[in-house]
């Protein structure tokens, strides 16, 4: 700005030199103020725009401050988050160690756990054959006793078979209920017992107490009591092992499908009939209880196979009893 004034006093300078030599006294003086109110023009007008140079120098200044304290703002608040990031960051990382360690220490353990479990299943499978091979043999050395308490030389003990089987878990429950109070009214008690799986569920026993001579009388007579009540019902209470053994055909008979077995005594439920049969010692050891026990349709073959005082068809003989008399309540029970 300063030069650009010098440049413009010289020009004035040289002008009036010029117009010293060209022009009169009179136009030298109109040319002179032209010229110096030209001048004080321009250079008002320099000096204005000089100032606002300085304004605009003043505010760009001040544009530059701000923005430098802003950016040291910025660079604060970096530093911050910054900080912030990496105390995170180490937080996360011991987290994730933690958790790493964690997780190292569930693989350690499920692998003990698997472990475990194998010795475990290994130490049932070996349970499980000794008691298989446990139970084998018990039920072998009492198929011993029941074949030698049905031979000619009985034995001190006297061993006999029974079982019973249903059609449904709920209605099987029932009737084995009823079954055991039938055996313990005939003074028959249980020497072993074992529940046999399938799609019918049976029970199987095997029993002492009674003779089984006696018991074939004893069910022989019963059962004739009970076909001639058919045809013209007894009006005399039965007995307490008579009433027992109603009882327990009344709970066969509630079956679909139902077995029972006492020593020589059978009973077989059908969908039709309700048949019971009484063997003799002979039959006894050839009647496979734990087969046709699952099987009542077999059963009820080889019961028609028995001569006419020994097979009774008792499919009437039921319905000649009072409904409260049925077997759904243990109560009712003789």
């Amino acid at each position: 700005m300063t030069l650009l004034i010098g440049l413009a006093c010289l020009a004035v300078a040289g002008l009036e030199m010029v117009m010293a030599f060209v022009v009169g006294p009179r136009e030298r003086e109109a040319l002179r103020r032209e010229m110096k109110s030209t001048y004080e023009e321009r250079l008002r007008k320099l000096e204005a725009a000089q100032r606002k140079d300085e304004i605009f120098e003043t505010e760009q200044e001040t544009r530059l401050h701000t923005l430098e304290d802003d950016l040291g703002g910025l660079r604060l608040r970096v530093v911050r988050v910054e900080r912030d990031l990496q105390a995170r960051v180490g937080g996360l990382r011991q987290d994730l160690q933690l958790a790493t360690g964690r997780v190292t220490a569930l693989e350690a353990d499920r692998d003990r756990i698997n472990g475990l479990q194998r010795r475990l299943a290994q130490a049932f499978q070996a349970v499980d054959g000794v008691v298989a091979d446990l139970l084998q043999h018990t039920l072998d050395q009492l198929d011993r006793a029941a074949t030698e308490t049905l031979g000619e030389r009985a034995p001190e003990v006297q061993t006999v078979r029974g079982a019973v089987a249903g059609g449904t878990s709920d209605l099987q429950g029932a009737l084995v209920k009823i079954f055991e109070q039938c055996i313990s009214r005939h003074d028959l008690e249980q020497r072993f017992k074992v529940s046999m799986g399938g799609t019918r569920p049976q029970v199987l026993y095997y029993l002492s107490g009674r003779n089984p001579r006696w018991l074939r009388q004893h069910f022989g007579d019963a059962l004739e009591s009970l076909r001639s009540d058919m045809d013209s019902p007894g009006e005399e209470p039965a007995e307490d092992d008579v009433a027992a053994l109603r009882s327990l055909l009344l709970a066969v008979n509630a079956t679909t499908e139902g077995f029972a077995q006492i020593g020589p005594l059978v009973i077989v439920r059908t969908p039709e009939t309700l048949l019971c049969g009484v063997l003799t010692l002979a039959e006894c050891r050839d009647f496979d209880t734990a087969a046709l026990a699952g099987d009542p349709a077999a059963a009820a073959v080889r019961l028609r196979t028995l001569p006419e005082h020994r097979f009774f068809d008792l499919t009437r003989w039921p319905p000649r009893f009072p409904v409260e008399e049925q077997p759904g309540d243990p109560s009712s029970i003789c």
